[in-house]
């Protein structure tokens, strides 16, 4: 769940990886509502296999298979 303060619109959103769709979903609820969906980073056709939040709020994005990468995002704009 986001509780960071860089996206502060996504507040209590989940961020899951998504092996299937290759990308990280994020799901938007209001109270215990889930009222909505957004894929995350499909843009790269990766495999994402881990999200993390650290506690300045950014998110680190751990990609799958022989090019393994880890990803920051510091924002809801930037690119990959």
């Amino acid at each position: 769940m986001y509780d960071g303060a860089l996206f502060s619109e996504w507040q209590g959103d989940w961020l899951v990886p998504v092996l299937k769709e290759i990308a990280v979903s994020r799901i938007v609820q209001n109270g215990r509502r889930i009222v909505g969906k957004q894929l995350l980073l499909a843009e790269l056709n990766e495999r994402m296999r881990d999200v993390q939040v650290v506690l300045e709020g950014s998110i680190y994005i751990l990609t799958d298979g022989a090019n393994t990468k880890l990803l920051r995002r510091i924002s809801s704009t930037d690119g990959p």
